[in-house]
């Protein structure tokens, strides 16, 4: 029973370690309103009703076409870490 005890201590710590080292992992966060290809499908009439002034970048992408799913490439590099 205490061999048992140890194994699962042993399995709880290696488990807990390897969870604790992937929420370390970075998040890139990246505006794709300007790409540098793109086959987005615009909105008929909605796209251009929007107020882009209110958006932080300036823009924003979004595809509506149910038939065909929209891509986009962009160009990033990766800042330095706080």
């Amino acid at each position: 029973m205490f061999r048992t005890s140890r194994i699962c201590i042993l399995a709880a710590v290696c488990l807990l370690t390897v969870l604790l080292r992937a929420a370390r992992s970075e998040v890139i966060w990246v505006e794709g309103e300007n790409p540098i290809r793109s086959t987005m499908h615009r909105h008929p009439w909605w796209y251009d009703k929007v107020q882009r002034d209110q958006l932080s970048g300036g823009d924003f992408i979004s595809n509506w076409d149910p038939k065909n799913a929209g891509d986009l490439s962009i160009h990033g590099r990766r800042g330095r870490r706080l």
